[in-house]
């Protein structure tokens, strides 16, 4: 057996129906697809070079930054490094870790399965936030106006197998929802908190 990241997605099409003088308006799946549609997305590592990421509370600012580490494999947010010992709340600045508390090399290892979840707060007081995150995953800077950033909105989760971009290239981003602009202040704050997961290559 090997070590497997194992998910599913569903969607539902869901059309809302015009009230009119007779009947309140009505919720009904989309004639056409009939049906919700989903699947799983799975990943298997590959060898015993596939590591293990884990970050609970990583604080996401208005201000586009690594998600993991720069080449100096060191984070750039709060409670970003993974660390399992001195985390999660751990200062900018920390050493990027896997859970193994192997350390990363954010300009060298490979990032192949991705889970960020938008908690809907703002710090580790759930004060709450209806901010989005936005993340690049090309190495460009993340923006809420990017046309290729991936929004994850308040309470939402997004995960997905990538194509192994170095772990310096992923970029995030907090915003308002796609379009209303730059992060909405939350109790002088306009920062959100994610969680993060995900399968990593040790290139090294």
């Amino acid at each position: 057996m090997a070590d497997t990241a194992r998910g599913a997605v569903s969607m539902t099409p869901v059309v809302t129906i015009a009230a009119d003088s007779d009947a309140d308006s009505v919720d009904a799946i989309h004639h056409n697809i009939k049906t919700s549609v989903g699947g799983d997305c799975t990943r298997v590592a590959q060898d015993t070079d596939d590591n293990w990421f884990y970050a609970p509370n990583v604080i996401v600012t208005s201000t586009s930054e690594e998600l993991f580490g720069a080449s100096d494999d060191a984070t750039d947010l709060v409670g970003a490094s993974g660390d399992q010992t001195n985390g999660p709340n751990e200062a900018a600045g920390a050493a990027v870790t896997y859970t193994d508390d192997s350390t990363a090399d954010c300009s060298a290892d490979k990032v192949w399965f991705l889970l960020v979840k938008n908690t809907g707060t703002s710090d580790t007081s759930n004060t709450s936030t209806t901010n989005s995150v936005y993340i690049s995953l090309d190495g460009t800077a993340a923006a809420y106006n990017a046309l290729d950033n991936i929004e994850i909105k308040d309470g939402e989760a997004w995960m997905g197998n990538i194509a192994g971009p170095l772990m310096q290239n992923i970029f995030i981003i907090s915003a308002q929802e796609r379009g209303a602009g730059t992060a909405a202040t939350v109790n002088s704050s306009t920062s959100v908190r994610c969680t993060v997961v995900a399968m990593i290559e040790d290139v090294a």
